[in-house]
């Protein structure tokens, strides 16, 4: 159950922080303030992606399982990145 918590559930904040910034009307924080927020999210998000990316490399000979698991955390914190390329 830690697993799903800590590889599934928290790094899926990031994304739902990502959406709801995209979807925020301008008149709520304005046009720059929103563009700053979801950068913000998107370099977070994107450090949180290699680091987990290289700790899942460093230990897939110890703990196969862990592994893919950051695997996991890994392509859900990459969401922000692909949705600011896309948007941009």
């Amino acid at each position: 159950m830690y697993r799903i918590i800590y590889h599934v559930l928290l790094p899926a904040i990031l994304p739902l922080a990502f959406i709801a910034a995209a979807y925020t009307p301008v008149q709520v924080f304005g046009c720059r303030d929103r563009g700053l927020i979801a950068l913000t999210i998107t370099l977070l998000s994107g450090i949180g992606a290699i680091i987990t990316a290289i700790l899942s490399l460093k230990g897939q000979k110890e703990n196969p399982e862990k592994s893919r698991w950051l695997i996991l955390s890994t392509i859900i914190l990459a969401i922000p990145v692909a949705g600011l390329l896309i948007l941009a």
